[in-house]
């Protein structure tokens, strides 16, 4: 019996040690190929980080599909900030080839009310030369 729990215990615990490694802090879009990166201690959580990283990736094009909430022009946002980063991948034919940009994202959790800042922009060296 204490062999057949240990090994029950040990493929649980191997269950969960491969759920844990997935990166659910990056967000790839092989489409436009752009990765979209928060930090593992961001203050946004999973449906926030996906709904950050679509507006990125789409340039913010989303801004005619913002409902704003009728409250929070009576009691204002509460926003919620954090750095997001973009790299953009193979913009250029020689290394350096990818382009990151840092934001500041300001998101309301009463409404969907977001603005982002661009902090820093930069070319990295990130993918290898075709």
């Amino acid at each position: 019996m204490k062999k057949f729990i240990f090994v029950a215990l040990c493929f649980v615990m191997a269950i969960t040690a491969y759920a844990s490694s997935e990166n659910k802090y990056r967000y790839d879009y092989e489409s436009s190929d752009i990765t979209i990166v928060f930090d593992e201690n961001t203050a946004f959580d999973a449906d926030e980080r996906q709904t950050i990283a679509d507006y990125i990736v789409n340039s913010g094009s989303e801004d005619e599909n913002v409902s704003v909430q009728s409250l929070c022009w009576l009691t204002g946002h509460k926003l919620t900030s954090d750095n997001v980063a973009e790299v953009k991948h193979k913009v250029r034919a020689k290394a350096p080839r990818c382009y990151k940009t840092i934001y500041q994202v300001d998101k309301c959790s009463k409404c969907d009310y977001m603005e982002t800042t661009v902090l820093n922009q930069a070319f990295i060296d990130c993918c290898a030369e075709d």
